[in-house]
């Protein structure tokens, strides 16, 4: 049987160092010095820790520094994300009637129907 490594026990030092290579791409206009197989593994990874903490009732606030995600870079991602996927707007928007994982405004729905 394989063991498997225990999580970084330094995250933080290497989520800012993954963050300071993404800025630096970005600031210098150079996409390319990022690999599209690294950045999707380190999407992919990132993104399965962030669903499962929204299934916990979790859900980080996507802030980075003093910047947050902007409502356009987020829609654009999710945009390319439910297309990378294979998934429709319609399909997200059936499930999320349905689901209650991930989603504040269920949160408040919940809050004012038990007032």
């Amino acid at each position: 049987m394989s063991q498997r490594s225990a999580p970084a026990t330094d995250f933080s030092s290497l989520a800012t160092a993954v963050a300071n290579h993404c800025e630096k791409a970005l600031d210098q206009g150079i996409l390319s010095a990022i690999a599209d197989d690294d950045l999707s593994k380190t999407l992919v990874a990132a993104m399965r820790v962030f669903a499962a903490k929204a299934q916990t009732g979790v859900t980080p606030a996507l802030i980075q520094g003093n910047h947050g995600l902007s409502a356009t870079d987020g829609a654009i991602a999710a945009t390319a994300i439910l297309e990378a996927i294979g998934i429709e707007v319609f399909e997200l928007a059936a499930w999320q009637a349905c689901s209650k994982v991930g989603s504040r405004r269920h949160e408040q729905e919940d809050m004012k129907g038990g007032q």
